[in-house]
This record gives C-alpha cells, sequence and structure tokens, in this order.
C-alpha cells in the first residue's frame, strides 16, 4: 500500500487526525478538506531518511543540470517523465546526507539490533472504542514484538527530545500505536540531521505511556461528541464572550 493509499483511507482516524482534534474540531474538518500546509521541506527530508533506512524505492534524485539552459531543460523534462509516481524528488547532497544519517543509526548497537527480524511500514487496521483507526509504525520487530519509531531531529539529548516527546505528543502516539497492533514495547530512535548525527534509543516509561493512553481517549471523547452533535467547533464550544486572565507567569 502506498502512502497515498494509506492517507486517503481518511474514514479511519490516526494519530495525526488526533492532533487535530486536540487542536480543534475545526482544524480537523479543515484537514479532512485539505485546508492544510504542504509538507515542509524537515517533514520531506524525515521521510527521505525513511526511505533509505528501511530501503524504499520512493525517491528520485534530481539531475545536476542548469535549467536556465535549453540542455539543462530537456533534461530536467525528461527526468521528470521518468519518475512518475515517485513520491519525493530529492537533491544528489540531500540523499548524501540521508545515507549518513541512516549509516549512523546502523552503527548504532541497540538500534541496529532492534532494526532485525521485523517489517517496515506495514499499516494496521483496527477499532478503539468503536472508532476505525489506522496506524503506519516505522518498524515492528516480529522476534521481539516492539514498535520502532525513527525521528531527525536537531537535537537528540535527552532532555531536548523530551521536550519533543511533549510538543508533538509522542506519548500519544506510542499509546495509541501499542494499543492498535498490541506490540509490547514502543522505541524512538531518535538521530540528528547534522555531523556528527547522534542516535539516541528512548522508551517511554509507563506514566508517560498512560498519559498518552488517557489523552488520546479524551481525542476520542471530543470526536464522538462532535460527530453527535455535528458541532465542529473552534477552540471553545459556543460563541460567547470569553473572560481571559493574564498567564500565571505574569502574577
Amino acid at each position: 500500500m502506498t502512502n497515498q493509499e494509506y492517507h486517503s483511507k481518511t474514514d479511519f482516524l490516526s494519530k495525526t487526525l488526533l492532533d487535530q482534534i486536540r487542536k480543534s474540531p475545526a482544524h480537523f474538518q479543515a484537514y479532512l478538506n485539505s485546508e492544510k500546509k504542504e509538507a515542509t521541506s524537515a517533514m520531506n527530508f524525515g521521510s527521505l531518511v525513511h526511505s533509505v533506512l528501511f530501503d524504499q524505492d520512493n525517491f528520485a534524485i534530481m539531475p545536476s543540470c542548469d535549467r536556465r539552459t535549453k540542455e539543462g531543460k530537456m533534461l530536467y523534462e525528461a527526468f521528470l517523465e521518468n519518475i512518475q509516481g515517485v513520491e519525493l524528488i530529492v537533491t544528489e547532497e540531500q540523499h548524501e546526507q540521508a545515507l549518513k544519517i541512516a549509516a549512523a543509526v546502523l552503527e548504532h548497537p541497540k538500534a541496529a539490533a532492534l532494526l532485525k527480524d521485523g517489517k517496515a511500514e506495514l499499516p494496521v487496521f483496527g477499532q478503539i472504542e468503536g472508532i476505525n483507526f489506522k496506524c503506519k509504525p516505522d518498524f515492528r520487530n516480529t522476534k521481539f514484538n516492539v514498535l520502532l519509531d525513527l525521528k531527525t531531529t536537531t537535537d537528540s539529548s535527552p532532555s531536548e527530545f523530551a521536550k519533543s516527546v511533549w510538543n508533538y505528543r509522542y506519548h500519544v502516539q506510542a499509546a495509541l500505536y501499542m494499543d492498535l497492533t498490541k506490540a509490547d514495547r514502543f522505541f524512538f530512535i531518535a538521530v540528528e540531521k547534522e555531523s556528527p548525527f547522534n542516535v539516541e534509543v528512548y522508551e517511554l516509561d509507563q506514566d508517560a505511556i498512560q498519559k498518552g493512553r488517557e489523552d488520546y481517549l479524551a481525542d476520542i471523547a471530543t470526536y464522538k461528541k462532535c460527530l453527535k452533535t455535528n458541532n465542529w467547533h473552534g477552540y471553545t464550544e459556543d460563541k460567547s464572550i470569553n473572560i481571559l486572565s493574564l498567564p500565571k507567569w505574569v502574577k
């Protein structure tokens, strides 16, 4: 199943869609109606690293040519004609960087061991609280029944990655994926995008997993309520005037 086919199944909720619900039901509806931003360069580069590490043939390297010249234009047009269906178009420099990052991951003994005996990016479909869900773990180690998720980052240190876990709701991802797949454990492989490409492997403690589970169940409750009332509201449910206080940090 291609990424496009997977993402087209919008009758299944996902962690990404729960993130939209958490922002507001209006964000959720806008996302489904394609009123969403294009993938950022950082997101595309992360996808390239995934492709290189997991040997996926879904990217093409742009030819080195000057498209201001007639010859360059012809070369580039021929390139485009031969890459129908390719999801990512990258430069040679980006590809070389991705190769270095993938090599760093595989040089980490724990990461390399966990990335054996399994399958990469296999979609999983199921139900939670009577709602259809989908997920696509980066890698499932079938020997140990654990999931792995690769995160490219600017700082893979414990303190900074903990901030990323909270900011991007990785704890929700871990809990949701484990519950959908019945995996026993969930590991993050955090690798820096620049030299020296530091790699760290993290596992969230049980309190973080439980918090993630509580958060996604709260998101499901919001989704069900919106379905029932057909009120896909913004940050507040009604149109009343809200009274604000100054933030606590200014007091």
